[in-house]
């Protein structure tokens, strides 16, 4: 790219993730909240126990729309915009994704309803949301260490080794796969062991786009994917931190 052009392409998508993506990210979590809300008071107020499990997987929805919606609002400036196609697709791709999973309520009864007992379906809901509200602090110990080299695209930011990066490349889509298997665990529905799978396959696909141009601008990324694993800690890892 011309420089010229570079510059102005990182600011356009500078422009779209922190003041089009962030506000979209939290108007669905204010959606969520209204669900959320009129869960509760139909539980509440008419004893309606079923509606305990749409509490908390709208619950689960608000955190993980919140933790995108504020970081991308809060984020850094980008310092090389995306060079292909590619590495606006695919990142647009998954975060969008997101907007499948309110659509679950809609598929048929044998894509939606929930699959386990129906005296299990309570215990399983909290320990769903216990697992999400785990998956969401690591999110925000991630998100508190990246501060606001986070983004959508795929570009050239700052590079954190401190904090969870010590152990693994990208403690927050560890932080996203515990929450939305909070969620998945919380429907316990067919659609969702499809659903949560493909949504993991955009990110790892993200996380070779990303890594690949990392590792072309910066020798100490290159050193430091030999030492830590992508999503999950090495053991070694763990074993050499001090």
């Amino acid at each position: 790219m011309r420089p010229n052009f570079q510059q102005q392409a990182a600011w356009i998508a500078s422009f779209t993730e922190r003041y089009i993506l962030s506000i979209l990210f939290l108007a669905f979590a204010w959606l969520e909240v209204t669900q959320a809300v009129l869960s509760w008071r139909i539980m509440h107020y008419g004893g309606d126990q079923a509606n305990l499990a749409y509490f908390i997987q709208h619950t689960i929805m608000v955190l993980v729309n919140v933790s995108i919606g504020a970081t991308l609002l809060f984020g850094q400036q980008i310092n090389a915009a995306p060079q292909s196609l590619e590495e606006i697709l695919v990142p647009l791709g998954a975060t969008f994704f997101y907007l499948v999973y309110s659509c679950i309520d809609s598929l048929p009864d044998w894509l939606s309803d929930n699959l386990a007992p129906p005296n299990w379906q309570t215990p399983i809901a909290w320990l769903g949301l216990a697992i999400g509200i785990f998956g969401r602090i690591i999110v925000a110990w991630g998100a508190f260490y990246l501060g606001r080299s986070f983004g959508i695209f795929v570009s050239v930011r700052d590079v954190v080794l401190r904090g969870p990066y010590r152990y693994v490349r990208h403690p927050i889509y560890l932080g996203y796969l515990l929450m939305f298997g909070g969620l998945t665990l919380a429907y316990c529905c067919a659609a969702l062991f499809i659903i949560v799978p493909a949504h993991f396959g955009l990110f790892a696909w993200r996380v070779r786009l990303e890594e690949s141009r990392l590792a072309e601008s910066s020798p100490a990324y290159r050193e430091y994917i030999k030492h830590t694993g992508s999503i999950f800690p090495r053991l070694s890892t763990w074993k050499n931190s001090p």
